[in-house]
């Protein structure tokens, strides 16, 4: 990926994001993901991501109440998933949506 991300600002983006690895910069390396696919509905349909888990990841990254300062909101309107992910589990989906992306580069 890495020599693509010398083409593509956007990869070379959400690389230098995820290698941070923290739940504001992994949510952020998605954030390229889902802006240069068009959409959330594009990564599902593309079959780069599972809703539930998208889900899962995007609820628990926005949850105060799960991550504390860790979270990527401070307001406690956003409740995390009934089966939120760990850190560890949020890198490889994270990872895996970044690498079916890059795949189409």
């Amino acid at each position: 990926m890495a020599i693509l991300a010398e083409r593509n600002p956007r990869l070379a983006d959400a690389l230098r994001y995820f290698a941070r690895g923290d739940w504001v910069n992994l949510y952020k390396a998605w954030e390229v993901v889902r802006d240069a696919a068009g959409a959330v509905h594009a990564i599902i349909a593309n079959g780069w991501a599972d809703r539930t888990e998208q889900g899962r990841f995007t609820g628990t990254a926005q949850s105060k109440d799960q991550l504390g300062d860790d979270a990527r909101h401070a307001s406690g309107k956003y409740k995390a998933p009934k089966n939120p992910m760990t850190l560890d589990e949020a890198r490889a989906f994270v990872k895996s949506v970044m690498e079916a992306w890059a795949k189409t580069l």
